[in-house]
């Protein structure tokens, strides 16, 4: 019977130098299927408002969005751990308590065992709030693509690193300092993600940081090749779903349009 996932597991993880795998999932049976295969933590990420619910971005995605989809997700899951993005409007209120409670809501309602914030220093009240609250946050730096359009896109790249590099290295240790269980770094230099890995305690993910990191993280959906269209660089295709899907449905309407299907086999 395979080992269920703690929090605990993610730093001996890191500490035995075992990497940690990570994957956005928002379905049941994708969901089912990633746990039984042993990968070590399942996110419900809020780039489902792009890849399930047709956004432009995640910006749109709500606090009850999140709730339906992880309490699906958590119906499937056995082993992995749990993890579910708060999506950005639940950390812009002005009382960090709101996030509090909406957080819990989450753990309690939507069967979560930990949440990830996307930010640095300007939602440190709202991290702190959390982490007081004994609820497990997962920090998040890089490209901040859900506000990308308050902060003016992309940041940290080699060009800039002795402005950029040292502002994620100095948030990234204020967010262990604070008592993040674990950091997500999204979109950062190699050299980068392999130094802050280095220099902290907790697990360090990456999603396009390198491999010196000490695990990654990709969504299903872009492992998958469900979208042909959708491909950032750090993106591995595994899979050519969106070709296998859209030749079954080709052949689903010629079927019937050449009267193959249904045949006798298929009659009751």
């Amino acid at each position: 019977m395979a080992e269920k996932i703690t929090l605990e597991s993610l730093l001996s993880m890191k500490e035995k130098k075992e990497k940690i795998t990570m994957l956005s999932v928002s379905d049941y049976y994708g969901a089912q299927l990633v746990d039984s295969l042993g990968v070590t933590c399942i996110l419900v990420g809020d780039s489902l408002g792009k890849y399930v619910q047709g956004g432009e971005d995640a910006l749109s995605v709500t606090t009850w969005d999140m709730y339906y989809y992880c309490r699906i997700v958590r119906k499937a899951v056995q082993n992995s751990l749990l993890i579910v993005d708060l999506p950005f409007a639940s950390y812009e209120l002005k009382d960090p308590q709101e996030t509090v409670e909406q957080a819990r809501f989450l753990m309690e309602k939507g069967g979560a065992g930990a949440v990830k914030l996307e930010g640095a220093e300007e939602y440190f009240p709202v991290i702190k709030a959390l982490i007081e609250a004994n609820i497990p946050v997962m920090g998040h730096l890089g490209l901040k693509e859900t506000y990308s359009k308050q902060t003016g896109g992309s940041l940290k790249t080699a060009k800039d690193r002795h402005k950029d590099w040292n502002w994620v290295a100095k948030n990234a240790q204020k967010l262990q300092d604070m008592g993040a269980f674990s950091l997500l770094l999204d979109c950062v230099p190699a050299v980068l993600g392999g130094e802050i890995a280095s220099a902290l305690k907790i697990p360090v993910i990456g999603k396009g940081a390198g491999r010196g990191v000490d695990g990654q993280s990709m969504v299903f959906h872009e492992m998958m090749g469900y979208h042909e269209d959708l491909r950032a660089k750090y993106v591995k295709r595994y899979a050519r779903l969106s070709q296998v899907m859209s030749a079954a449905v080709r052949s689903y309407v010629d079927d019937i349009h050449n009267l193959r299907f249904p045949s006798e086999e298929h009659e009751i």
